[in-house]
């Protein structure tokens, strides 16, 4: 049965609503710390004190080695072309942390966003994953970002930021 204390809480066989809020901020608080990656959001932002046109020069001296897929000038994008190499994911299963060596697939894509004293950038990793040993044949699946693509993410950044400084 309900009965109503005051005003502000509404008791349900002694748990009040005010309580149950606390525990499942709590609750989301601690999923947060334990898995950041998943509320990430996959980008990488950051404002630059420079103009557009001077960002999109670095970002496109960066992105040249890796080969550019497309380009808009009027949309203010920039994306590379699939970029293949190895890397270690670990994951917690049923208790006991594993490793296991995936293939990673990964094109990065770039929007600049003007500000009225500065440039947004804003870098968006796209990722693909497949097992190592498997069959050329062998279908790339897409993945969420770990914590070591957020931080690919943020070399791109950097990057970019020294070609702006040369």
């Amino acid at each position: 049965m309900f009965s109503f204390g005051n005003a502000d809480t509404i008791h349900d066989g002694g748990r009040s609503w005010q309580s149950m809020r606390k525990r499942l901020l709590a609750a989301f608080i601690y999923f947060i710390v334990l898995f950041p990656a998943t509320f990430a959001f996959a980008d990488y932002r950051d404002e630059v004190a420079v103009k557009v046109d001077e960002v999109w020069t670095a970002a496109r001296a960066v992105l040249t080695p890796l080969g550019i897929k497309k380009e808009d000038q009027k949309k203010k994008t920039i994306e590379s072309k699939w970029v293949t190499d190895t890397m270690v994911r670990t994951s917690r299963l049923l208790g006991e942390l594993s490793k296991q060596s995936y293939e990673r697939k990964y094109r990065m894509k770039i929007i600049f966003r003007d500000r009225h004293y500065s440039t947004e950038v804003v870098i968006r990793g796209i990722y693909k994953v497949r097992p190592t040993g498997n069959a050329p044949g062998s279908v790339w699946k897409p993945t969420q970002p770990q914590f070591s693509e957020l931080e690919l993410e943020k070399k791109f950044f950097n990057d970019i930021l020294g070609k702006l400084a040369e």
